[in-house]
């Protein structure tokens, strides 16, 4: 799902948005809900891989040219998870995508899994 978002992000950004929401999304459930957990730093509990791929999917939303800086990210069509309200900012999407990808790439890069990655 990432992977082919990545490649039609410059035409159609709209796949990169959903895979951001279920990636984001998978992360809030291994939180177990716990919207505070949620927007710690603490998220060494959570999969190497997954914080990799929210992370790198920020980077490619923060590098679009598609969306203008100073625009609010659209609105998703379906929130299936109910997740969104945690998720999605409310202002300025470049300071949330960008914040995003640092932590989760911090946690990423400090964990066991992420010393031994070698991309």
């Amino acid at each position: 799902l990432l992977d082919s978002s990545i490649k039609t992000s410059s035409v159609d950004p709209k796949p990169l948005l959903e895979s951001i929401y279920y990636l984001e999304s998978a992360i809030i459930t291994e939180c177990n809900e716990n919207i505070t957990l949620y927007n710690s730093n603490d998220l060494n509990f959570v999969s190497a891989g997954l914080l990799k791929n929210t992370g790198l999917a920020h980077v490619h939303l923060v590098q679009s040219k598609y969306y203008n800086k100073k625009d609010k990210l659209p609105k998703l069509k379906h929130d299936i998870f109910n997740t969104s309200q945690y998720i999605w900012p409310s202002t300025s999407w470049t300071k949330w995508s960008g914040g995003q990808m640092l932590k989760y790439w911090k946690i990423f890069l400090d964990s066991p899994d992420g010393k031994k990655d070698k991309q």
